[in-house]
């Protein structure tokens, strides 16, 4: 949780992935290379920032924070391609995340892209940076 004069103002979550069976990746399209889905992952699954505290890095900060120190070697998340027009996942790829496939979870939702950033050597330290594809 990110706080403003102790006013909530984001939070982000994330859970570890348990490996190449995974939900995560058996819905994932195309299959993910082996070496995606096989590494140890976290997997951030929901990340907010109030609209007066957006485009202050507040998300940003909430995201290198929960990755700090964590043992897996990558991070991953799905997007919206269309949240935005775009904006939110070309600001995940200037955060480092790369596309690997997309992902549905029924028929009616959204076809989100999944991204993974490879931590810059593990532990995590937020993102995955410059080169840390």
């Amino acid at each position: 949780m990110a706080y403003a004069s102790g006013e909530p103002i984001g939070y982000i979550y994330a859970n570890r992935l348990t490996g190449a069976e995974d939900r995560w990746w058996r819905r994932t399209r195309p299959e993910p290379e082996p070496g995606i889905a096989s590494a140890s992952t976290v997997a951030v699954k929901e990340m907010m920032v109030r609209q007066q505290w957006r485009r202050q890095g507040i998300a940003r900060g909430l995201h290198d924070v929960l990755l700090a120190g964590r043992p897996e070697s990558q991070a991953s998340l799905m997007v919206n391609p269309l949240n935005r027009d775009g904006k939110v996942r070309a600001l995940y790829v200037a955060w480092g995340y790369r596309a690997v496939g997309t992902a549905q979870s029924s028929p009616e939702a959204p076809v989100l892209t999944v991204m993974v950033s490879r931590c810059p050597g593990p532990p995590c330290r937020g993102g995955g940076g410059p080169g840390g594809r």
